[in-house]
């Protein structure tokens, strides 16, 4: 996601981040770090990990058949 809309993330993340990490950091205390140390964890994980994609359609798997077959003859 973050690669087809990198205007858009990091307007989110400015906009949204800077004043949210402003006020934790000014009310600093051990929960606010374990919870910052969490939201840390899902924002790596939402753009770090790469999803996997299933195929959608007949079409698509036909083409995975073919590159498998491919695969088979080459070697």
């Amino acid at each position: 996601w973050a690669n087809k809309h990198p205007l858009t993330w990091k307007l989110m993340t400015i906009i949204t981040g800077m004043p949210v990490s402003y006020a934790l950091v000014f009310n600093l205390s051990k929960s606010v770090v374990i919870l910052e140390f969490i939201l840390l964890l899902l924002t790596a994980y939402f753009f770090f990990v790469e999803w996997q994609k299933k195929p959608r359609g007949s079409g698509e798997s036909q083409k995975i058949r073919d590159i498998e077959k491919k695969m088979k003859q080459c070697c």
